[in-house]
């Protein structure tokens, strides 16, 4: 990951630990879906 993009948070590997759960209202995410795998795509969404 470029220095630059300074993330609030990075998951890796699909591991969500460090979220708790209903934690959020709203994300926003940029240049992400293209990254989920295709198969994953929908599940994905959905959480």
């Amino acid at each position: 990951m470029a220095h630059e993009c300074n993330p609030d948070l990075l998951t890796v590997n699909d591991d969500y630990s460090a979220i708790p759960t209903v934690y959020f209202e709203e994300v926003i995410a940029f240049d992400v879906i293209e990254h989920i795998p295709r198969a994953r795509t929908i599940s994905t969404l959905l959480d």
